[in-house]
């Protein structure tokens, strides 16, 4: 267990913003990638591989998508169904990163 502190995981929150993104095509991104880099406070640069979008695949390979529509379909009733699905709000930080909404649908 790593016990980060709050401005490390401030860090790591402000890595995941700058430099993470959802690839589209992991095969196709795997193929063109290209590392980016990010300066640390102190100056030093951190370079970053493929890590900026492998870390949300486990998201995606549970086709995330899938699921929230296979338990609304479980849980509610018919009835309720089309009002839910047109109501989720997905929120937070993974899902603000970039290429997350297009993956997404």
């Amino acid at each position: 267990v790593v016990d980060l502190s709050k401005s490390h995981t401030s860090l790591v929150a402000d890595i995941k913003e700058k430099v993470g993104y959802v690839a589209l095509d992991l095969k196709q991104e795997l193929q063109e990638y290209k590392p980016k880099n990010y300066e640390l406070p102190d100056g030093s640069v951190l370079e970053v591989g493929t890590e900026s979008f492998k870390c949300f695949e486990p998201l995606m390979k549970r086709n995330l998508a899938a699921f929230v529509r296979e338990t609304v379909m479980k849980l509610s009733e018919m009835d309720a169904r089309k009002d839910l699905l047109q109501s989720i709000v997905l929120s937070g930080g993974t899902s603000t990163a970039q290429g997350f909404v297009e993956r997404f649908q």
